[in-house]
């Protein structure tokens, strides 16, 4: 809750005590697989609060030990449908910070992870809302990249694959505010790409520009 209204130091605080505290627990418990689990929640937690505060490396740093953490988990467990959406997750926020640091390969690489393991869990179940509302970010995701890297006819099509997801998404959940902004934010985004058609070298670096500081 601290987070969500904006009270970066006081979630701050609020997680590192909690991680402390499962940090213990898990060395008196090592084969504990809940504890495993929390531990690499608490990583993630701490991480989200470090961006949100624009603090990129310590937001590495442990978004790094999440991700450890979850892919040990999900080896031991490759048939856990919720493992493997906590790592696709892991694998977005590797990729926001690499995006926000201006590494963009790096960012590619960790979205596309995010995308293919997403496709997994989308595949036995074709119509679950949230799925799509994770793929259309996937994509959305590879759209920006490719946009910060001049590559303005992949990331069309990128972002087109996006809108058509947040759309399907959009017309189960017509009163959700955060689907109706990314639906918003992606055809924005559309629509600029669609006017870059042929654009001047101007043009040209400012959508690279707005692409490599997503809002």
């Amino acid at each position: 809750m601290a987070q969500e209204q904006g009270h970066l130091v006081k979630a701050r605080r609020h997680y590192e005590k909690g991680l402390e505290l499962t940090r213990a627990l898990s060395e008196a418990e090592p084969t504990n697989v809940g504890l495993k689990w929390d531990l690499a929640v608490s990583y993630n937690k701490m991480g989200e609060v470090a961006q949100a505060r624009g603090q990129l490396m310590e937001a590495r740093q442990h978004h790094e030990e999440s991700l450890a953490r979850f892919q040990t988990l999900a080896e031991a467990e490759p048939t856990n449908a919720g493992l493997k959406r906590d790592l696709a997750v892991s694998y977005r926020d590797l990729g926001e910070v690499a995006q926000a640091q201006g590494q963009l390969e790096e960012a590619r690489s960790h979205y596309e992870r995010y995308l293919g393991l997403t496709r997994e869990l989308s595949g036995p179940n074709p119509t679950n809302a949230d799925l799509k509302w994770n793929l259309a970010i996937g994509y959305n995701k590879l759209g920006e990249v490719a946009q910060a890297r001049g590559q303005l006819v992949e990331a069309r099509q990128l972002q087109e694959e996006a809108l058509a997801r947040f759309q399907q998404v959009s017309e189960v959940n017509p009163t959700n505010a955060s689907l109706r902004k990314d639906l918003a934010d992606c055809d924005a985004t559309l629509k600029r790409l669609e006017r870059a058609r042929d654009p001047s070298q101007k043009a040209r670096k400012y959508l690279q520009a707005a692409a490599s500081n997503p809002q």
